[in-house]
């Protein structure tokens, strides 16, 4: 068929945004596949790090064990990281459970489920605390927890960065979880961190100035700004008058 190309690769390494120029898909590359349960992590991953595949895909519809289906649908803590990243970053919907053993050949070990993911839009990822955070925190695996978590909070809060560091303080998060970047916390780091976050998400109140307005955000960065820079000419003054 003219419209049909088979690829005979490794997913992890291939180059979807390739694959959408070839083809012309204009963001619509949608994935399908039986995953074997090793492969399920490392895809999600590929696909939200990855700014130019993350552009051109749109979802995708996978069968894997129940098991893996059950971890991903978790909406809050305690949940493991194909949790996290299935719903912190995509829109996810189980579609069906309890497909038997004995409908593969040779049989499975386990019963399988499928499932759908739908990559979220701007607007979903930034309505959502929880969602956008962990997304930065994903999306920058090289930095420290605590400098995606800074950043992500000013984006999201306009918080100014000192703000920014009060709320993850307050937080109670280990330095060693801090210190870390994502991918090198250990199972209890990561539920841990993600309590922290569902924390921020679902309990603004106790966060002032996430509950703020965006008007009255502005207004405390405003305020901040002029007390440092009346800090800075107060110093500017007191090294004048001292040299001279």
């Amino acid at each position: 068929y003219s419209n049909l190309k088979v690829i005979f690769a490794n997913v992890l390494k291939v180059d979807f945004s390739q694959i959408e120029k070839e083809f012309k898909f204009k963001n619509k590359v949608w994935l399908t596949g039986n995953l074997p349960y090793q492969l399920v992590e490392p895809l999600l991953l590929k696909l939200v790090r990855n700014p130019k595949e993350r552009e051109v895909i749109a979802g995708a519809t996978f069968l894997i064990s129940e098991r893996s289906a059950r971890e991903m649908g978790k909406l809050k803590p305690p949940r493991g990281k194909l949790g996290i990243l299935a719903t912190s970053l995509f829109n996810f919907q189980l579609i069906k459970v309890g497909i038997g053993k004995e409908n593969f050949w040779p049989p499975s070990r386990t019963s399988s489920a499928i499932v759908k993911l739908t990559k979220l839009k701007p607007k979903e990822l930034y309505s959502s605390p929880s969602r956008f955070l962990w997304y930065r925190l994903f999306t920058h695996p090289r930095s420290k927890v605590k400098n995606s978590l800074r950043e992500g909070l000013v984006i999201l809060f306009q918080t100014t960065k000192n703000q920014a560091r009060a709320i993850i303080k307050k937080l109670g998060l280990s330095e060693n979880l801090l210190e870390k970047t994502v991918e090198q916390l250990n199972g209890n780091q990561l539920e841990e961190l993600d309590k922290a976050i569902f924390k921020v998400s679902n309990n603004q109140k106790s966060f002032p100035l996430c509950s703020l307005s965006s008007s009255e955000k502005k207004f405390s960065v405003l305020i901040s700004s002029l007390f440092s820079l009346i800090i800075l000419l107060f110093l500017t003054d007191s090294l004048r008058w001292l040299f001279e």
